[in-house]
């Protein structure tokens, strides 16, 4: 009996120990979806912007109006009032751009993305940015420690070049299983057939 009694609390540890680990795990997954999620959006977001800044940059080459493209030049955010001054400055410093490309960037309001026919928004605090001759997008406040979205779309795919090799790691270590599982089964046969 006091064998019991001493294992009663073991198990209770170990159902406790099990519950722990499944609940970490399903809030990891949970976690990691969510940022998936997020970097889909954000990735989303500024492709949107960025076709429609090309069909219009393409539209002002044609017709010769480079006064249609919307935005107001990063060079010229100070004489703006819509636009928020600290928010420019502190993208300023992150030194994502150099200063003399200043005069290539356009700031895209909510106002402006409305006017692109987007439903796209700005986040709080946060411009998206278009270079409209290199189709370049930007947006203020970063995400993961990126600005551009050709920065952010190569470190996606790294991401899932990295993935891809861990996929085809495992399925040759299958292939490898398979074939030692063949030729054991093989042998086998071959020992009862004698």
């Amino acid at each position: 009996m006091s064998l019991k009694k001493e294992l009663i609390p073991l198990k209770s540890i170990l159902r406790i120990c099990f519950v722990c680990l499944i609940t970490l795990t399903v809030y990891y997954l949970v976690v990691n979806k969510r940022n998936d999620v997020k970097d889909n959006a954000i990735k989303s977001d500024m492709l949107l912007i960025q076709g429609s800044c090309k069909v219009l940059y393409e539209e002002s080459v044609m017709k010769k109006e480079e006064d249609k493209l919307v935005g107001t030049k990063l060079s010229e955010a100070n004489d703006k009032e819509e636009i928020n001054k600290d928010t420019i400055e502190n993208f300023k410093k992150t030194k994502a751009i150099e200063e003399s490309e200043y005069e290539k960037y356009y700031i895209l309001t909510d106002e402006n993305l409305t006017g692109l026919n987007l439903e796209v928004k700005n986040a709080e605090n946060s411009y998206y940015l278009i270079n409209y001759e290199t189709q370049e997008v930007i947006i203020t406040a970063g995400y993961n420690g990126k600005y551009k979205l050709s920065d952010i779309e190569k470190e996606n795919s790294n991401k899932q070049e990295a993935n891809n090799e861990g996929n085809e790691e495992k399925t040759q270590e299958e292939a490898k299983d398979e074939n030692k599982e063949g030729e054991q089964s093989a042998e086998s046969e071959q020992q009862e057939g004698e």
